[in-house]
C-alpha cells in the first residue's frame, strides 16, 4: 500500500513509541555526535594550518584510514554475522574460535601493513611523522574490529560512540585550545593525539566487552575452542575487498585528487565530501542499529519482526534526506563558510557530492542486508563496478573539468550503487530495506535464503 504524507505523520507517531524507533534514534543521536566531533576536527584544522598542509593532512588522514580497512581483512563485519551465527545455534565452541580467529587476522595484517605505511611516508615526510602515522594504522585496526565486536556484544553506544566521539575528544580539546590560544599543532601532534585517542577507546571497549563476555555462555558452555577455516577464510576475502571498495568513497579519492590536482584542492575536496556525507552519517546511525538487529532476526528466522524494522528505518530515512536536501541546497554556501572564505566557491561541488549520498542514504541497511545475511558475492561484485566507474569518471572528467569533474563520478558510481544493492537486497532476502519500499511494495513474500 503506498503511503502518503497525512499517512506518514501517523505512522511516526505510532513508531515513536516502538522499541525500534527508540533503539534507532540512540543510534542516530551517536552518529550525530559523531559528525559534530568531526565537524569540529576538520573546521579547527582548515584554520590551524595553511591550505597546503591541511591538504597535506587530509592526504595522510585519508591514506591511513583506508590502510586500517585494508588491514581489518573484513574481520569487523565478519565477526557480527558470525557472533549472531553462532550464539542463536548455541554454538560457543566456534564462537570462541571465530573471536580468536579475527583477533589474530587483524593483528597480522596491521603490523604488516603498518611497515609499508612507514616506508612510504618517511619518503616525503619526517621519520617521526611516519612512525605515528603507523601507529595510526595499528590502532585504528583495532578500533574497527573491537568497536563492531562491542556493537554486537554489548550496545551501540560502546562500539560507535566510544569509536566516533570518545577517540577524537583528546584531538578536538587540543585543536580548540589551539585555536582560542591563537597557535599551532604539528602535524604529528595532530596524529599523536589521534593515537592517543585510540588508546583510550580500546581500553573502554575492552573493558565493556570483558564484562559482558564473563556472564555469556561463551564463558560458561563447554570447554574447548573450534575452528572452521574453510567457512571464514572465503567470506573474510570478499569482505576485504568489499570494505576497501566502499571504504574508496571517503578515503581514496581525496588521494587520488591530491595525485591529480594538489594537496590545497584535496582538502578543499576532502571538506565538501565530509559535508555530503552528513547523509550517510545519519543513514549510519540507523544502519549501525540494524547491523545489531537484522542478522539475531534474520538466523532467529522471524521474518515479520525484520520486515517491521525495515519499515521503521524505511521511513526515518526518508525524512533524513528530504531535511538534509533541504539544508544543503539552502545553506551550503554558508556551511561552506565555516571552513573559510575560499571553500564557499565550490557550492556546485557539494550540490553534486549530496546528490550521490542522499541517493546512497536513500538504500537504508541495503548493504547490510547483503553482507550480513551470506550474499557478501553480490555485494562484491557491485562495489568492484562502482569504483571501476569511478575511477574511469576520475580519468575523464578531471582533467576536463577539475574538482567538479571528480564530483560527478563520485555522484555517478553512488547512483550506480544505490540501484544495483536495493535490486539485489529485494531479489535475493525477499526484503526491501530502502525508501522505496515506502511507495512501491515488495510483490514477492518474504523468503530468506541465506548465504545463497
Amino acid at each position: 500500500m503506498t503511503i502518503f504524507p497525512n499517512q506518514l505523520w501517523r505512522r511516526f507517531d505510532l513508531l515513536s513509541k516502538s522499541a525500534n524507533m527508540r533503539g534507532i534514534l540512540a543510534s542516530v543521536g551517536i552518529k550525530g555526535a559523531s559528525a559534530l566531533s568531526m565537524l569540529v576536527l576538520v573546521v579547527l584544522a582548515s584554520h590551524l594550518l595553511d591550505g597546503e598542509t591541511f591538504g597535506r593532512f587530509t592526504v595522510l588522514f585519508s591514506l591511513a584510514s583506508i590502510l586500517g580497512v585494508v588491514a581489518a581483512f573484513g574481520q569487523e563485519l565478519l565477526i557480527i554475522r558470525l557472533w549472531n551465527e553462532y550464539d542463536a545455534r548455541s554454538q560457543p565452541q566456534l564462537l570462541r574460535g571465530a573471536l580468536l580467529f579475527g583477533f589474530a587476522i587483524s593483528a597480522l595484517m596491521a603490523a604488516l601493513t603498518a611497515i609499508a605505511v612507514f616506508y612510504h611516508t618517511v619518503r616525503s615526510e619526517t621519520m617521526s611523522l611516519g612512525f605515528l602515522v603507523a601507529l595510526f594504522v595499528i590502532l585504528y585496526t583495532f578500533v574497527l574490529f573491537f568497536s563492531h565486536l562491542s556493537r554486537a556484544v554489548v550496545s551501540v553506544p560502546v562500539g560507535d560512540g566510544h569509536r566516533d566521539v570518545t577517540a577524537l575528544l583528546p584531538l578536538n580539546g587540543a585543536l580548540l585550545i589551539a585555536f582560542l590560544m591563537e597557535s599551532a599543532l604539528s602535524l604529528g601532534a595532530i596524529f599523536a593525539l589521534f593515537n592517543g585517542g585510540f588508546a583510550l577507546c580500546l581500553l573502554l571497549q575492552m573493558s565493556a566487552l570483558a564484562k559482558r563476555l564473563k556472564r555469556h555462555p561463551i564463558a560458561r558452555e563447554g570447554g574447548g575452542i573450534a575452528f572452521d577455516f574453510k567457512a571464514w577464510l572465503p567470506p573474510s576475502l570478499r569482505l576485504w575487498i568489499a570494505t576497501i571498495l566502499e571504504s574508496s568513497n571517503q578515503y581514496l579519492e581525496v588521494v587520488l585528487i591530491g595525485f591529480f590536482l594538489s594537496p590545497t584542492m584535496a582538502g578543499i575536496y576532502f571538506v565538501a565530501t565530509r559535508i555530503a556525507n552528513g547523509f550517510l552519517t545519519a543513514a549510519d546511525g540507523f544502519n549501525m542499529f540494524g547491523s545489531r538487529q537484522i542478522p539475531a532476526l534474520f538466523y532467529q528466522g522471524d521474518h515479520h519482526g525484520l520486515a517491521r524494522l525495515l519499515r521503521t528505518m524505511a521511513l526515518m530515512s526518508a525524512l533524513v534526506i528530504g531535511v538534509g536536501m533541504s539544508i544543503f541546497v539552502i545553506g551550503g554556501e554558508w556551511v561552506l563558510g565555516l571552513f573559510g572564505p575560499a571553500y564557499g566557491a565550490y557550492y556546485s561541488v557539494l550540490i553534486v557530492l549530496c546528490i550521490g549520498t542522499a541517493g546512497l542514504a536513500a538504500t537504508g541497511p541495503a548493504t547490510q542486508m547483503l553482507t550480513l545475511t551470506g550474499h557478501d558475492e553480490r555485494y562484491l561484485v557491485i562495489m568492484a563496478l562502482s569504483v571501476v566507474v569511478r575511477i574511469a569518471g576520475f580519468f575523464a572528467l578531471i582533467p576536463v573539468f577539475g574538482i567538479i569533474g571528480a564530483a560527478l563520478a563520485n555522484a555517478a558510481s553512488l547512483l550506480l550503487i544505490t540501484g544495483l544493492v536495493t535490486w539485489s537486497a529485494r531479489s535475493l532476502t525477499g526484503h526491501d530495506p530502502s525508501v522505496l519500499r515506502l511507495v512501491l511494495p515488495l510483490a514477492i513474500p518474504p523468503t530468506e535464503k541465506a548465504g545463497a
